[in-house]
């Protein structure tokens, strides 16, 4: 079941890739300047997450951001230094009405790939929060399946340092949003792992009779 997400997942980042890339290639001047940055998952969750899709700020921006494995038990997070390009249609200056869907599948038992259970698609629509002069595009990932966004500044602080992207948001941070579950990609998923243990099965009683075979001698 994992190789085969897996590729299903893969053919999705292969193609919301090439509709970003188009879209930037016919991009315009009109409206206020835009950036197109790098994208980011951070995870500071005990579940894996996989399958990431953006779509926004606007109608006409689409990206894609890199799996991030559950964290380990002695680190903050999981997910740093792995980015993917991009998401364009990020104003260099701040707006209130930047928005941006994220899609996403979580999975409480990544290590187990006989136990389904545990995975589930949701959705989320989140506003960016706050930023100056914008550099990499971060999703953060959050226990009880909520996300907030954050876009790292190019600004130095005044006293004379970066911002930290990893820096978890508190509880009570109003650009935290609780994902949805998506009741489409969550149905496909069901016929997904049924055609899965539908396979493994077949091939389990495939096994088992040539193993019988072999043992009364039969060629």
């Amino acid at each position: 079941m994992e190789e085969t997400m897996h590729h299903i997942l893969f053919y999705r980042y292969r193609c919301l890739l090439l509709l970003a890339f188009c879209l930037a290639a016919c991009s315009c001047d009109k409206g206020p300047k835009t950036s197109a940055t790098d994208v980011s998952a951070y995870n500071y969750s005990t579940d894996d997450i996989d399958g990431i899709s953006l779509s926004g700020p606007g109608d006409h921006n689409n990206s894609v951001a890199p799996p991030v494995r559950p964290k380990k038990q002695d680190s903050q997070f999981s997910g740093f230094g792995a980015s993917m390009c991009c998401i364009g249609g990020i104003p260099d200056e701040w707006q209130p009405s930047l928005w941006v869907k994220v899609v996403w599948l979580r999975d409480h038992h990544p290590y187990d790939s006989e136990n389904r259970t545990g995975a589930k698609w949701f959705h989320a629509t989140a506003q960016i929060p706050p930023y100056k002069r914008p550099a990499d595009f971060i999703v953060k990932f959050l226990p009880g399946d909520r996300i907030r966004l954050h876009v790292m500044s190019n600004d130095r602080r005044p006293d004379g340092t970066y911002e930290r992207s990893s820096t978890p948001p508190a509880d009570n941070d109003p650009y935290i949003v609780q994902g949805i579950p998506d009741d489409k990609l969550n149905a496909d998923l069901v016929k997904e792992i049924a055609w899965y243990a539908k396979e493994r099965a077949n091939e389990e009683r495939a096994r088992k009779a040539a193993g019988t075979q072999k043992e009364g001698g039969q060629p």
